[in-house]
Protein backbone atom coordinates (compact mmCIF):
# COMPACT_ATOMS: atom_id res chain seq x y z
CA UNK A 1 0.00 0.00 0.00
CA UNK A 2 0.97 3.79 -0.27
CA UNK A 3 1.48 3.93 3.46
CA UNK A 4 3.83 0.63 3.61
CA UNK A 5 5.67 2.31 1.11
CA UNK A 6 5.91 5.82 2.37
CA UNK A 7 7.26 4.13 5.49
CA UNK A 8 9.97 2.68 4.04
CA UNK A 9 11.06 5.36 1.83
CA UNK A 10 10.94 7.65 5.15
CA UNK A 11 12.79 4.80 6.55
CA UNK A 12 15.79 5.06 4.48
CA UNK A 13 16.67 8.81 5.59
CA UNK A 14 16.86 8.05 9.14
CA UNK A 15 20.57 8.98 9.12
CA UNK A 16 20.04 12.63 7.82
CA UNK A 17 19.41 15.87 9.50
CA UNK A 18 16.35 16.74 10.79
CA UNK A 19 15.62 19.57 8.26
CA UNK A 20 16.63 16.94 4.96
CA UNK A 21 13.77 14.71 6.57
CA UNK A 22 11.22 17.13 6.97
CA UNK A 23 11.52 17.86 3.54
CA UNK A 24 11.85 14.37 2.31
CA UNK A 25 8.50 14.04 3.98
CA UNK A 26 6.74 16.66 2.58
CA UNK A 27 7.47 16.17 -0.86
CA UNK A 28 6.56 12.56 -0.14
CA UNK A 29 3.50 13.23 0.98
CA UNK A 30 2.64 15.98 -0.94
CA UNK A 31 2.62 18.69 2.10
CA UNK A 32 5.32 20.97 0.37
CA UNK A 33 4.25 24.12 -0.87
CA UNK A 34 5.94 26.71 -3.91
CA UNK A 35 6.17 29.99 -2.05
CA UNK A 36 5.91 31.51 -6.14
CA UNK A 37 2.63 29.82 -7.24
CA UNK A 38 1.38 28.36 -3.89
CA UNK A 39 0.28 25.46 -4.94
CA UNK A 40 1.86 22.07 -3.35
CA UNK A 41 4.48 20.04 -4.76
CA UNK A 42 3.25 17.11 -6.82
CA UNK A 43 5.18 13.84 -7.70
CA UNK A 44 6.24 13.89 -11.46
CA UNK A 45 6.53 17.25 -11.36
CA UNK A 46 10.08 18.95 -12.01
CA UNK A 47 11.73 20.85 -8.83
CA UNK A 48 14.22 23.38 -8.42
CA UNK A 49 16.32 23.31 -4.85
CA UNK A 50 18.17 26.09 -3.81
CA UNK A 51 22.00 24.76 -3.08
CA UNK A 52 22.04 27.51 0.28
CA UNK A 53 18.53 27.24 2.14
CA UNK A 54 17.49 23.79 0.43
CA UNK A 55 14.33 25.20 0.05
CA UNK A 56 11.95 23.14 -2.89
CA UNK A 57 10.08 25.32 -5.54
CA UNK A 58 8.42 24.30 -9.14
CA UNK A 59 11.48 24.53 -11.64
CA UNK A 60 8.79 26.65 -13.95
CA UNK A 61 7.70 28.63 -11.17
CA UNK A 62 11.72 29.43 -10.77
CA UNK A 63 12.19 30.41 -14.24
CA UNK A 64 9.36 32.39 -14.20
CA UNK A 65 10.87 34.10 -11.01
CA UNK A 66 14.37 34.61 -12.76
CA UNK A 67 13.35 36.22 -15.56
CA UNK A 68 10.55 38.85 -14.35
CA UNK A 69 11.24 39.42 -10.56
CA UNK A 70 14.59 37.35 -9.29
CA UNK A 71 16.55 40.03 -11.51
CA UNK A 72 14.87 43.30 -10.20
CA UNK A 73 15.38 42.20 -6.31
CA UNK A 74 17.92 44.73 -4.98
CA UNK A 75 21.19 43.25 -2.92
CA UNK A 76 21.59 42.98 0.35
CA UNK A 77 23.80 45.91 1.85
CA UNK A 78 27.41 45.33 1.02
CA UNK A 79 26.89 42.81 -1.93
CA UNK A 80 27.60 43.59 -5.18
CA UNK A 81 25.08 44.07 -7.89
CA UNK A 82 22.99 40.96 -9.31
CA UNK A 83 24.44 40.39 -12.44
CA UNK A 84 22.41 39.43 -15.77
CA UNK A 85 23.36 35.83 -15.60
CA UNK A 86 22.06 35.73 -11.73
CA UNK A 87 18.47 35.76 -10.02
CA UNK A 88 17.55 36.09 -6.12
CA UNK A 89 16.36 32.45 -4.65
CA UNK A 90 12.79 33.50 -3.63
CA UNK A 91 13.31 32.37 0.33
CA UNK A 92 16.96 33.37 1.35
CA UNK A 93 17.94 36.44 -1.51
CA UNK A 94 21.27 34.54 -2.06
CA UNK A 95 22.51 35.29 -5.62
CA UNK A 96 22.65 32.00 -8.26
CA UNK A 97 23.76 31.53 -11.37
CA UNK A 98 20.65 31.14 -13.83
CA UNK A 99 22.95 28.09 -15.00
CA UNK A 100 21.08 26.04 -12.42
CA UNK A 101 17.55 26.51 -14.11
CA UNK A 102 17.64 22.75 -14.94
CA UNK A 103 15.85 19.84 -13.62
CA UNK A 104 18.61 17.52 -11.79
CA UNK A 105 18.35 15.44 -9.11
CA UNK A 106 19.14 16.91 -5.47
CA UNK A 107 22.93 15.60 -5.35
CA UNK A 108 22.75 16.73 -9.28
CA UNK A 109 24.11 13.08 -11.19
CA UNK A 110 21.00 12.11 -13.05
CA UNK A 111 19.26 15.45 -14.94
CA UNK A 112 15.44 14.99 -15.43
CA UNK A 113 15.28 11.85 -12.68
CA UNK A 114 12.13 9.85 -13.19
CA UNK A 115 9.17 9.55 -10.58
CA UNK A 116 10.07 6.41 -8.91
CA UNK A 117 7.41 5.50 -5.90
CA UNK A 118 10.20 3.74 -4.42
CA UNK A 119 12.26 7.11 -3.29
CA UNK A 120 11.51 10.47 -2.17
CA UNK A 121 10.52 12.67 -5.68
CA UNK A 122 13.54 14.14 -6.88
CA UNK A 123 15.60 11.82 -6.15
CA UNK A 124 17.80 9.39 -8.28
CA UNK A 125 18.06 6.62 -5.67
CA UNK A 126 22.06 6.32 -6.05
CA UNK A 127 24.97 7.52 -3.46
CA UNK A 128 24.94 11.43 -2.70
CA UNK A 129 28.48 11.69 -3.12
CA UNK A 130 28.29 15.78 -2.45
CA UNK A 131 30.57 17.63 -0.87
CA UNK A 132 29.67 18.92 2.65
CA UNK A 133 30.68 22.72 3.30
CA UNK A 134 33.16 22.36 5.51
CA UNK A 135 36.42 22.73 4.02
CA UNK A 136 38.37 20.19 6.53
CA UNK A 137 36.09 17.57 5.31
CA UNK A 138 37.76 15.37 2.52
CA UNK A 139 35.64 12.67 2.83
CA UNK A 140 31.98 12.78 0.55
CA UNK A 141 28.51 11.61 1.38
CA UNK A 142 27.32 8.35 1.41
CA UNK A 143 23.63 8.53 2.17
CA UNK A 144 21.23 7.85 -0.30
CA UNK A 145 20.31 11.11 -2.70
CA UNK A 146 18.57 13.50 -0.25
CA UNK A 147 17.13 17.26 -0.58
CA UNK A 148 18.69 18.99 2.23
CA UNK A 149 21.95 19.32 3.82
CA UNK A 150 24.02 16.11 3.86
CA UNK A 151 24.95 14.24 7.61
CA UNK A 152 27.45 14.44 9.67
CA UNK A 153 30.46 13.02 8.32
CA UNK A 154 30.86 9.74 10.54
CA UNK A 155 34.98 10.20 10.62
CA UNK A 156 37.00 12.47 13.01
CA UNK A 157 40.35 14.50 12.92
CA UNK A 158 42.69 15.79 15.19
CA UNK A 159 42.52 19.59 15.10
CA UNK A 160 45.02 21.98 16.72
CA UNK A 161 44.23 25.06 19.32
CA UNK A 162 44.71 28.26 17.69
CA UNK A 163 48.55 28.64 18.96
CA UNK A 164 49.41 24.67 17.61
CA UNK A 165 49.83 23.46 21.17
CA UNK A 166 47.68 20.92 21.63
CA UNK A 167 45.26 18.67 19.95
CA UNK A 168 42.09 17.43 20.59
CA UNK A 169 39.28 15.07 18.43
CA UNK A 170 36.62 16.67 16.22
CA UNK A 171 34.26 15.24 13.73
CA UNK A 172 35.62 15.67 10.30
CA UNK A 173 32.82 17.98 9.07
CA UNK A 174 32.10 19.82 12.18
CA UNK A 175 33.34 23.06 11.22
CA UNK A 176 35.29 23.79 13.95
CA UNK A 177 38.82 25.29 12.60
CA UNK A 178 40.27 25.64 16.23
CA UNK A 179 39.82 26.12 20.05
CA UNK A 180 41.42 27.86 22.73
CA UNK A 181 43.24 25.85 24.76
CA UNK A 182 43.73 28.30 27.06
CA UNK A 183 47.33 28.69 27.80
CA UNK A 184 49.57 31.44 26.51
CA UNK A 185 49.65 31.90 23.35
CA UNK A 186 53.87 31.98 22.63
CA UNK A 187 53.31 32.87 18.91
CA UNK A 188 56.29 35.27 17.62
CA UNK A 189 55.09 38.60 17.15
CA UNK A 190 55.30 41.30 14.19
CA UNK A 191 58.57 42.69 15.61
CA UNK A 192 60.42 38.68 15.38
CA UNK A 193 61.80 39.51 18.74
CA UNK A 194 58.82 38.46 21.29
CA UNK A 195 55.96 36.40 21.36
CA UNK A 196 52.60 36.65 22.04
CA UNK A 197 51.68 36.49 26.13
CA UNK A 198 47.92 36.88 25.63
CA UNK A 199 45.42 33.45 25.76
CA UNK A 200 45.33 30.97 23.11
CA UNK A 201 43.48 33.09 21.11
CA UNK A 202 41.88 33.10 17.12
CA UNK A 203 43.47 35.08 14.48
CA UNK A 204 46.33 37.25 14.56
CA UNK A 205 48.10 38.35 17.14
CA UNK A 206 47.99 41.79 18.35
CA UNK A 207 51.11 43.86 17.78
CA UNK A 208 54.19 44.28 19.43
CA UNK A 209 53.29 46.56 22.14
CA UNK A 210 57.31 46.58 24.02
CA UNK A 211 59.03 50.01 23.54
CA UNK A 212 63.08 49.97 22.45
CA UNK A 213 65.49 52.60 21.88
CA UNK A 214 66.41 52.67 17.46
CA UNK A 215 69.82 54.08 16.19
CA UNK A 216 69.83 55.45 12.78
CA UNK A 217 71.77 54.17 10.46
CA UNK A 218 74.83 56.74 10.48
CA UNK A 219 74.66 55.77 14.82
CA UNK A 220 74.63 59.62 15.61
CA UNK A 221 70.54 60.04 16.39
CA UNK A 222 68.15 57.42 18.02
CA UNK A 223 64.56 57.56 19.40
CA UNK A 224 62.03 55.31 21.02
CA UNK A 225 59.58 53.21 18.99
CA UNK A 226 57.28 50.62 19.51
CA UNK A 227 59.27 47.69 18.87
CA UNK A 228 59.05 46.07 14.61
CA UNK A 229 60.86 43.89 12.46
CA UNK A 230 62.77 47.42 11.56
CA UNK A 231 66.27 47.74 12.92
CA UNK A 232 66.87 51.17 11.88
CA UNK A 233 65.53 54.56 10.20
CA UNK A 234 67.21 57.59 8.15
CA UNK A 235 67.49 60.31 10.52
CA UNK A 236 67.74 62.71 7.44
CA UNK A 237 71.29 64.27 8.49
CA UNK A 238 74.71 63.91 6.61
CA UNK A 239 75.72 60.44 6.85
CA UNK A 240 79.61 61.28 8.08
CA UNK A 241 81.22 57.96 7.99
CA UNK A 242 84.12 57.74 6.78
CA UNK A 243 84.75 56.08 3.27
CA UNK A 244 86.62 53.26 2.17
CA UNK A 245 89.51 55.91 1.31
CA UNK A 246 89.30 56.58 5.01
CA UNK A 247 90.13 60.85 4.06
CA UNK A 248 86.92 61.54 3.05
CA UNK A 249 82.86 61.53 4.78
CA UNK A 250 80.20 60.50 3.52
CA UNK A 251 78.27 63.46 2.44
CA UNK A 252 75.00 61.77 1.48
CA UNK A 253 71.87 61.54 3.77
CA UNK A 254 71.90 59.02 6.93
CA UNK A 255 71.06 55.61 4.87
CA UNK A 256 71.06 52.02 4.92
CA UNK A 257 73.72 49.83 3.48
CA UNK A 258 77.46 50.73 2.80
CA UNK A 259 78.34 53.94 1.89
CA UNK A 260 78.96 55.04 -1.98
CA UNK A 261 82.71 54.52 -2.81
CA UNK A 262 85.46 57.93 -2.87
CA UNK A 263 85.65 59.04 -6.28
CA UNK A 264 88.38 61.16 -6.24
CA UNK A 265 91.15 58.08 -5.48
CA UNK A 266 93.09 58.05 -8.97
CA UNK A 267 92.23 54.65 -9.99
CA UNK A 268 88.43 56.54 -9.92
CA UNK A 269 88.99 59.74 -11.14
CA UNK A 270 90.35 59.34 -14.75
CA UNK A 271 89.61 62.73 -16.03
CA UNK A 272 90.45 66.30 -15.19
CA UNK A 273 88.11 67.88 -12.98
CA UNK A 274 85.43 69.09 -15.12
CA UNK A 275 85.72 65.60 -16.83
CA UNK A 276 86.80 66.72 -20.38
CA UNK A 277 90.18 65.14 -20.73
CA UNK A 278 91.95 62.57 -19.64
CA UNK A 279 94.56 62.30 -17.08
CA UNK A 280 97.24 60.63 -19.26
CA UNK A 281 96.40 63.41 -21.41
CA UNK A 282 97.50 65.86 -19.50
CA UNK A 283 100.21 63.58 -18.22
CA UNK A 284 99.30 64.61 -14.27
CA UNK A 285 99.87 61.76 -11.65
CA UNK A 286 97.96 61.44 -8.77
CA UNK A 287 98.78 59.12 -5.65
CA UNK A 288 96.10 59.96 -3.66
CA UNK A 289 92.85 61.31 -3.24
CA UNK A 290 93.92 64.12 -1.25
CA UNK A 291 95.82 65.13 -4.43
CA UNK A 292 94.19 67.78 -6.42
CA UNK A 293 92.27 67.50 -9.60
CA UNK A 294 94.22 67.80 -12.82
CA UNK A 295 92.57 70.72 -15.25
CA UNK A 296 92.70 70.93 -18.48
CA UNK A 297 92.44 74.92 -18.30
CA UNK A 298 89.04 74.47 -20.90
CA UNK A 299 85.93 76.40 -19.50
CA UNK A 300 84.32 73.86 -16.36
CA UNK A 301 80.45 73.65 -18.20
CA UNK A 302 79.35 71.95 -15.18
CA UNK A 303 75.86 72.74 -14.57
CA UNK A 304 74.64 74.73 -12.02
CA UNK A 305 71.40 74.24 -9.50
CA UNK A 306 69.75 77.55 -11.24
CA UNK A 307 70.35 75.53 -14.81
CA UNK A 308 73.28 77.62 -16.39
CA UNK A 309 76.33 76.26 -16.82
CA UNK A 310 80.08 77.15 -15.02
CA UNK A 311 81.41 79.32 -16.67
CA UNK A 312 84.74 79.22 -14.55
CA UNK A 313 88.12 77.67 -16.19
CA UNK A 314 88.50 73.82 -15.04
CA UNK A 315 88.31 73.79 -11.50
CA UNK A 316 88.98 71.40 -8.16
CA UNK A 317 86.04 72.00 -5.58
CA UNK A 318 82.59 73.40 -5.85
CA UNK A 319 81.50 75.67 -8.85
CA UNK A 320 81.24 79.24 -7.74
CA UNK A 321 77.86 80.82 -7.91
CA UNK A 322 76.20 81.34 -11.18
CA UNK A 323 77.51 85.00 -12.20
CA UNK A 324 74.37 85.76 -14.95
CA UNK A 325 72.63 89.05 -14.59
CA UNK A 326 68.18 87.79 -14.96
CA UNK A 327 65.14 89.05 -15.17
CA UNK A 328 62.79 87.83 -11.75
CA UNK A 329 59.22 88.32 -10.93
CA UNK A 330 58.06 89.45 -7.97
CA UNK A 331 56.48 87.29 -5.50
CA UNK A 332 53.10 88.97 -6.40
CA UNK A 333 53.83 88.86 -10.39
CA UNK A 334 52.67 91.78 -10.82
CA UNK A 335 56.26 93.47 -11.62
CA UNK A 336 59.96 92.39 -12.83
CA UNK A 337 63.63 93.28 -12.15
CA UNK A 338 67.27 92.27 -12.86
CA UNK A 339 69.37 90.51 -10.47
CA UNK A 340 72.09 88.23 -10.12
CA UNK A 341 71.00 84.63 -10.86
CA UNK A 342 72.59 82.55 -7.82
CA UNK A 343 70.57 84.96 -5.26
CA UNK A 344 67.50 82.19 -6.43
CA UNK A 345 69.42 79.26 -5.07
CA UNK A 346 72.01 80.63 -2.64
CA UNK A 347 70.23 80.57 0.40
CA UNK A 348 70.31 83.02 3.48
CA UNK A 349 70.70 81.63 7.29
CA UNK A 350 68.67 83.40 9.67
CA UNK A 351 70.19 86.03 12.25
CA UNK A 352 70.84 84.97 15.75
CA UNK A 353 68.25 84.54 17.18
CA UNK A 354 65.33 85.42 15.03
CA UNK A 355 63.52 81.67 13.85
CA UNK A 356 66.23 78.73 13.40
CA UNK A 357 69.71 79.09 14.08
CA UNK A 358 71.93 81.13 12.19
CA UNK A 359 74.11 78.15 10.94
CA UNK A 360 70.63 76.06 9.87
CA UNK A 361 70.78 75.68 6.16
CA UNK A 362 66.31 76.15 6.22
CA UNK A 363 65.65 77.91 2.97
CA UNK A 364 63.07 81.32 3.26
CA UNK A 365 59.82 79.23 2.70
CA UNK A 366 61.31 76.77 5.61
CA UNK A 367 61.53 80.34 7.41
CA UNK A 368 57.63 81.17 6.17
CA UNK A 369 56.79 78.08 8.37
CA UNK A 370 58.49 78.72 11.25
CA UNK A 371 56.53 79.04 14.60
CA UNK A 372 58.92 82.04 15.63
CA UNK A 373 56.68 85.00 16.69
CA UNK A 374 59.42 87.69 16.76
CA UNK A 375 60.40 86.20 13.50
CA UNK A 376 58.90 87.76 10.30
CA UNK A 377 59.55 86.27 7.00
CA UNK A 378 58.59 89.37 5.02
CA UNK A 379 61.43 91.70 6.63
CA UNK A 380 64.80 91.75 5.12
CA UNK A 381 66.35 92.62 8.17
CA UNK A 382 65.25 88.62 9.58
CA UNK A 383 67.95 87.36 7.64
CA UNK A 384 71.76 87.25 7.12
CA UNK A 385 72.85 88.55 3.78
CA UNK A 386 76.89 88.05 3.94
CA UNK A 387 76.14 84.75 1.27
CA UNK A 388 75.22 87.00 -0.93
CA UNK A 389 77.70 89.86 -0.13
CA UNK A 390 80.57 87.22 -0.66
CA UNK A 391 79.34 85.84 -3.68
CA UNK A 392 78.82 89.61 -5.45
CA UNK A 393 82.20 90.21 -4.28
CA UNK A 394 84.30 86.96 -5.37
CA UNK A 395 82.07 87.40 -8.91
CA UNK A 396 82.57 91.16 -9.16
CA UNK A 397 79.36 91.88 -9.42
CA UNK A 398 77.51 95.17 -7.79
CA UNK A 399 75.39 94.48 -4.35
CA UNK A 400 73.47 97.59 -5.50
CA UNK A 401 72.22 94.87 -8.09
CA UNK A 402 70.97 92.36 -5.20
CA UNK A 403 67.22 92.06 -4.28
CA UNK A 404 66.15 92.65 -0.65
CA UNK A 405 65.00 89.06 -0.62
CA UNK A 406 64.30 86.09 -3.11
CA UNK A 407 61.85 86.26 -4.59
CA UNK A 408 61.65 89.84 -5.04
CA UNK A 409 59.56 92.21 -3.40
CA UNK A 410 57.48 94.51 -5.27
CA UNK A 411 55.88 97.59 -2.64
CA UNK A 412 52.38 97.06 -3.59
CA UNK A 413 49.93 95.39 -1.06
CA UNK A 414 47.46 92.65 -1.87
CA UNK A 415 43.84 94.01 -0.83
CA UNK A 416 42.40 91.28 -1.58
CA UNK A 417 39.58 89.51 0.67
CA UNK A 418 40.54 86.73 2.49
CA UNK A 419 39.42 82.53 2.86
CA UNK A 420 36.42 84.43 5.57
CA UNK A 421 35.31 86.96 3.37
CA UNK A 422 35.53 89.53 6.26
CA UNK A 423 39.00 90.71 6.30
CA UNK A 424 41.79 92.09 3.67
CA UNK A 425 44.69 90.75 2.64
CA UNK A 426 47.50 93.46 3.78
CA UNK A 427 50.33 91.96 2.97
CA UNK A 428 53.49 93.19 0.82
CA UNK A 429 53.66 92.00 -2.67
CA UNK A 430 51.47 88.84 -1.78
CA UNK A 431 52.19 85.57 -2.95
CA UNK A 432 49.12 83.38 -1.69
CA UNK A 433 46.75 82.13 -3.80
CA UNK A 434 44.18 81.17 -0.71
CA UNK A 435 44.63 83.91 1.20
CA UNK A 436 43.99 81.99 4.67
CA UNK A 437 42.33 84.43 7.51
CA UNK A 438 44.58 83.49 10.88
CA UNK A 439 41.84 85.54 12.83
CA UNK A 440 40.72 83.33 15.59
CA UNK A 441 37.22 83.48 15.93
CA UNK A 442 35.88 85.04 18.74
CA UNK A 443 31.93 83.93 18.44
CA UNK A 444 29.87 81.79 20.33
CA UNK A 445 30.09 78.16 19.44
CA UNK A 446 26.27 76.50 19.17
CA UNK A 447 26.77 74.84 22.47
CA UNK A 448 26.52 78.71 23.64
CA UNK A 449 29.36 78.29 26.39
CA UNK A 450 32.49 78.31 24.80
CA UNK A 451 33.78 80.55 22.26
CA UNK A 452 34.27 79.45 18.46
CA UNK A 453 37.85 79.46 18.56
CA UNK A 454 38.54 78.31 14.93
CA UNK A 455 40.28 80.46 12.38
CA UNK A 456 37.95 83.08 10.72
CA UNK A 457 35.16 81.63 8.58
CA UNK A 458 32.45 81.89 6.93
CA UNK A 459 28.70 80.64 7.35
CA UNK A 460 27.89 79.34 11.04
CA UNK A 461 30.62 78.49 13.54
CA UNK A 462 31.02 74.12 13.39
CA UNK A 463 29.80 72.23 16.66
CA UNK A 464 31.98 72.73 19.58
CA UNK A 465 35.07 70.91 19.92
CA UNK A 466 35.48 71.29 23.74
CA UNK A 467 35.12 67.87 25.69
CA UNK A 468 34.73 66.83 28.89
CA UNK A 469 37.14 63.84 30.68
CA UNK A 470 34.77 63.57 33.66
CA UNK A 471 31.68 60.71 33.04
CA UNK A 472 28.61 62.39 32.25
CA UNK A 473 25.97 60.32 34.45
CA UNK A 474 22.10 60.30 34.79
CA UNK A 475 19.57 61.75 37.06
CA UNK A 476 19.78 58.86 38.94
CA UNK A 477 23.61 57.49 38.30
CA UNK A 478 23.03 54.20 37.02
CA UNK A 479 23.54 55.34 33.70
CA UNK A 480 26.80 56.85 32.04
CA UNK A 481 28.60 58.43 29.46
CA UNK A 482 32.52 57.62 29.86
CA UNK A 483 34.87 60.64 28.36
CA UNK A 484 36.17 62.15 26.55
CA UNK A 485 32.18 63.86 26.88
CA UNK A 486 31.87 66.33 23.48
CA UNK A 487 30.59 69.54 24.93
CA UNK A 488 26.66 70.47 25.14
CA UNK A 489 26.04 66.45 25.37
CA UNK A 490 22.52 65.79 26.44
CA UNK A 491 23.28 63.17 29.95
CA UNK A 492 22.39 59.45 28.97
CA UNK A 493 19.23 58.01 28.43
CA UNK A 494 18.39 55.52 31.45
CA UNK A 495 16.10 53.01 31.90
CA UNK A 496 15.76 52.54 35.69
CA UNK A 497 12.89 54.09 37.71
CA UNK A 498 13.47 57.11 38.70
CA UNK A 499 14.69 57.95 41.91
CA UNK A 500 13.48 61.43 43.02
CA UNK A 501 10.94 60.71 45.58
CA UNK A 502 7.51 62.47 44.93
CA UNK A 503 5.75 64.58 48.11
CA UNK A 504 3.07 62.30 47.89
CA UNK A 505 4.56 59.16 48.98
CA UNK A 506 3.87 56.97 46.00
CA UNK A 507 6.34 54.75 44.18
CA UNK A 508 7.80 56.59 40.90
CA UNK A 509 6.40 54.89 38.04
CA UNK A 510 8.35 56.45 35.21
CA UNK A 511 11.98 56.11 34.34
CA UNK A 512 14.89 58.12 35.09
CA UNK A 513 14.84 61.88 33.59
CA UNK A 514 16.10 65.28 33.82
CA UNK A 515 13.30 68.24 34.92
CA UNK A 516 10.91 68.00 36.74
CA UNK A 517 8.61 64.46 37.24
CA UNK A 518 5.23 64.31 35.59
CA UNK A 519 2.51 63.96 37.87
CA UNK A 520 1.69 61.08 40.27
CA UNK A 521 -1.76 58.87 38.34
CA UNK A 522 -2.04 56.60 40.99
CA UNK A 523 -5.62 56.07 41.74
CA UNK A 524 -6.43 57.60 45.51
CA UNK A 525 -9.58 58.17 47.30
CA UNK A 526 -10.78 61.54 47.47
CA UNK A 527 -12.69 63.82 49.35
CA UNK A 528 -15.04 66.59 48.43
CA UNK A 529 -13.21 69.74 48.69
CA UNK A 530 -15.59 71.49 50.85
CA UNK A 531 -17.81 68.98 52.98
CA UNK A 532 -15.27 66.35 53.00
CA UNK A 533 -17.60 63.66 51.97
CA UNK A 534 -16.02 60.65 50.00
CA UNK A 535 -15.37 60.71 46.85
CA UNK A 536 -17.57 57.86 44.73
CA UNK A 537 -14.67 56.80 42.91
CA UNK A 538 -11.16 57.00 42.64
CA UNK A 539 -9.01 59.83 41.18
CA UNK A 540 -4.85 60.18 40.05
CA UNK A 541 -3.32 61.34 43.12
CA UNK A 542 -2.01 64.95 41.43
CA UNK A 543 -5.57 66.16 40.86
CA UNK A 544 -7.06 68.13 43.83
CA UNK A 545 -10.44 67.22 46.26
CA UNK A 546 -13.08 67.38 43.61
CA UNK A 547 -16.29 69.66 43.75
CA UNK A 548 -19.93 68.16 44.49
CA UNK A 549 -21.49 71.11 43.16
CA UNK A 550 -23.48 72.06 45.84
CA UNK A 551 -22.88 75.40 47.93
CA UNK A 552 -20.08 75.25 50.48
CA UNK A 553 -22.10 76.46 53.30
CA UNK A 554 -18.87 76.81 55.41
CA UNK A 555 -18.89 79.90 57.94
CA UNK A 556 -17.20 82.76 57.86
CA UNK A 557 -15.43 84.25 60.36
CA UNK A 558 -15.58 88.17 59.18
CA UNK A 559 -19.38 88.75 59.14
CA UNK A 560 -20.83 85.30 60.44
CA UNK A 561 -22.31 84.37 57.52
CA UNK A 562 -21.58 81.36 55.55
CA UNK A 563 -20.00 80.90 52.17
CA UNK A 564 -22.76 81.12 48.68
CA UNK A 565 -19.91 79.47 46.64
CA UNK A 566 -20.18 76.37 45.03
CA UNK A 567 -17.64 73.22 46.76
CA UNK A 568 -14.64 74.83 46.20
CA UNK A 569 -10.78 73.93 47.06
CA UNK A 570 -8.58 76.83 49.69
CA UNK A 571 -10.08 79.39 51.64
CA UNK A 572 -13.74 80.92 51.26
CA UNK A 573 -13.66 84.31 49.96
CA UNK A 574 -16.47 86.58 49.12
CA UNK A 575 -17.06 90.90 49.59
CA UNK A 576 -17.78 91.60 52.81
CA UNK A 577 -20.39 94.48 53.03
CA UNK A 578 -20.03 94.44 57.03
CA UNK A 579 -17.48 96.21 59.00
CA UNK A 580 -14.69 94.24 60.47
CA UNK A 581 -15.32 93.77 64.11
CA UNK A 582 -12.62 93.92 66.81
CA UNK A 583 -13.48 90.49 68.01
CA UNK A 584 -15.81 88.10 67.49
CA UNK A 585 -17.80 88.52 70.34
CA UNK A 586 -18.58 91.81 69.05
CA UNK A 587 -19.81 90.30 65.61
CA UNK A 588 -22.08 87.70 67.13
CA UNK A 589 -23.91 90.61 69.33
CA UNK A 590 -24.82 92.74 66.40
CA UNK A 591 -25.82 89.12 64.46
CA UNK A 592 -28.27 89.02 67.67
CA UNK A 593 -29.54 92.10 67.10
CA UNK A 594 -30.28 91.83 63.55
CA UNK A 595 -32.55 88.87 64.56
Amino acid sequence: SFCTLLAFVLATMTQLPELSKNIAQNISTGAAECVICTESIGRGQPLWSCRRCYGVLHLPCTQFWAENKGSEQKPHSGATDVMSNEFRCPLCQSATSKQTLEYRCFCGKEPNPKDDPAIVPGTCGQTCDRRRPDPECPHRCIAQCHPGPCPPCGHVREQECFCGAEEKTVGCSSGEAGYSCENECGRELNCGRHYCEAKCHAGKCAPCAVEREMKCYCGQHSKIVACSPESSYSCGHECGKALDCGNHKCLGKCHDGPCAPCLRTPQRQLTCACGKVPVDALGVKRKKCTDPLATCGQRCGMPLPCGHTCQQPCHDGECPPCREMVEMGCRCGRSKSTHPCFTSYVQLPFKQGMGPSATSSSSVAAAADDDDDDFDPDNPDSYDKRPWLEACDALGINRKTLPRLYPPRCPRRCGQKKLCGKHTCDRVCCGDTEHICVVVCRKRAPCGIHECGQLCHRGPCPPCSNVSFDPLYCRCGRSVIDPPVPCNTPPPRCNHPCSVPRPCGHAANHTCHQGDCPPCVVPVEKVCASHGRKWEYNLPCHRPNPSCGKKCDKPLTCCLTRCQLNCHNGECVHKCDQLFADTIEDAAKRAKKKR
